[in-house]
């Protein structure tokens, strides 16, 4: 229960008890039961009218209150999603700081590592001072002992020889004592003369020692100065380190956006090649010297049957290398195949043909006949082959209409020459060529079946197929396929056109 609704529900108990109470006093008369209940009825009246407004009021209260508390609620549940999401964005810049972070104290320990092992060395030449200290100070207790022992020699030897001057003022008859006191004073000598080799040796070791007590005394403030160096050069580091960080960051932001527009630069420079490559027209010239250094030959070997047996023949047709759709074409027109008279073309028992590029020579096991014009076979080149033969691959033009005039190349024959053409509109998969070719070198001639037709950027246009008509080149699709060699059938050429 709401705690102002329950401190509204006691007042009203408490005033009406107080309402119900009878208060006698002395001094005043008592009323009757009558006038008391009368009395008692309106109090009670006046009391649940104030006790009813005064809950309603305390309920209109609680309720604004609650809406209160509602709309804080809502608020406070759209602070908690932002707090959210900003707590999501705050983990990923936590984690990423974590990250470098953990390079930096990776860093720092390889650092902190060469300063302990420069701290260990420091405490070795330490150890090594306060021992060669000792030893110095050994050496020097050794030269006093020493020094004490060779004074002590030398009064014992002034004593001997004192004593050896008044026993040579004795009588003759102590020669011998004095010999022997002599040779006594001699060994005394002797030991006194070792007593002050080891007196210099020690002071040799001694002044050694010292030296090696300032060498390693060097040593130590060295390491104290490298130590102090070591601990300037980390924090050092550390900027160094941070800076190099922030710098490589901008690099790698500016190495890609270089890189993008480098890119872009080399496309750009690329598209801009190949249209003005497609833009400018080359002479008819130009055209027929770069076909005719690029002709290759299909041959044809087979027999005929007769009437006293088989007839051999052989046939070869020049032709060139197309690109269609990024798949590279060798053409032929069937009147310049074996299969030109349909009645002849009976007769063939066996027929092998081949391609030569270069001088290298290739047997063809299958051609296609052309679905859009079947007087056309073409043979599909795989790029292993043509790789390294120094052969050019002249692509299908990708706007054949940017020219009025195409131009019109007769291998066999080694003409050229420039033609009108326009768009056979009844069939839009042929073109209309001129019948006459007009021609500087040679005149004017008709263009002929098998005749290539290329447009004025040397890009591949066509075949002319009949007097006057031109397949344009396109999608290639297969019709039929026919097989050379020992797969070959006159049953795969009955539907070739006649």
């Amino acid at each position: 229960m709401n705690r102002t609704l329950l401190l509204v529900v006691c007042d009203f108990l408490l005033l009406s008890l107080l309402a119900l109470a009878n208060f006698e006093q002395s001094g005043k008369p008592v009323v009757g039961e009558r006038e008391g209940a009368q009395a008692s009825e309106e109090i009670d009246l006046e009391s649940d009218d104030a006790m009813i407004d005064l809950l309603a009021s305390a309920l209109s209260a609680e309720q604004e209150a609650q809406l209160a508390l509602e709309e804080k609620l809502a608020q406070a549940e759209q602070n908690l999603s932002k707090v959210e999401e900003n707590q999501s964005s705050l983990s990923k810049d936590l984690q990423e700081k974590e990250e470098r972070l953990s390079q930096q104290e990776q860093e720092l320990a390889e650092r902190e590592a060469l300063l302990a092992e420069a701290r260990a060395q420091a405490e070795q030449i330490a150890k090594e001072r306060a021992t060669a200290e000792t030893e110095a100070e050994a050496a020097r207790a050794e030269r006093d002992r020493l020094s004490a022992e060779a004074a002590a020699a030398q009064n014992e030897a002034n004593e001997l020889a004192r004593t050896v001057e008044t026993l040579s003022a004795q009588t003759a008859t102590r020669d011998d004592e004095l010999e022997q006191r002599s040779r006594e004073l001699a060994r005394l000598q002797a030991s006194l003369a070792e007593r002050e080799k080891r007196l210099r040796e020690a002071e040799l070791v001694a002044a050694r020692s010292e030296s090696e007590r300032q060498r390693l005394a060097g040593e130590v403030q060295a390491a104290e100065r490298e130590k102090r160096l070591l601990s300037t050069t980390l924090e050092s580091a550390r900027e160094t380190i941070d800076t190099e960080r922030r710098e490589k960051e901008q690099l790698r932001q500016q190495t890609a956006s270089l890189t993008e527009g480098v890119s872009r630069l080399a496309e750009a420079s690329t598209e801009i090649t190949e249209e003005v490559r497609n833009l400018r027209p080359k002479t008819s010239n130009e055209i027929y010297q770069s076909v005719n250094a690029n002709r290759i030959s299909i041959s044809f070997e087979g027999a005929r049957a007769g009437l006293f047996g088989e007839n051999d023949f052989t046939g070869t047709v020049d032709t060139i290398i197309t690109e269609i759709d990024g798949r590279a074409f060798a053409w032929v027109l069937i009147e310049q195949t074996p299969f030109a008279d349909p009645e002849r073309r009976k007769f063939i028992n066996r027929l092998d043909a081949y391609l030569e590029i270069n001088g290298s020579r290739f047997r063809i096991p299958q051609m296609g006949v052309l679905e859009q014009d079947n007087r056309l076979l073409f043979l599909p080149l795989a790029a292993t082959i043509l790789e390294g033969r120094g052969v050019e691959t002249f692509k299908s033009s990708d706007d054949p209409f940017r020219f009025e005039d195409v131009v019109v190349i007769d291998l066999p024959e080694s003409r050229f020459g420039e033609s009108g053409f326009q768009i056979d509109t009844r069939n839009p998969g042929e073109l209309e060529i001129d019948r006459r070719v007009f021609s500087a070198l040679f005149g004017e001639f008709s263009p002929s079946p098998g005749d290539l037709a290329f447009t004025r950027t040397g890009a591949f246009l066509g075949i002319v197929t009949a007097p006057g008509k031109a397949w344009m080149a396109s999608e290639v699709k297969t019709a039929q396929k026919i097989n050379f060699g020992e797969k070959f059938s006159r049953a795969l050429i009955e539907g070739l056109p006649e």
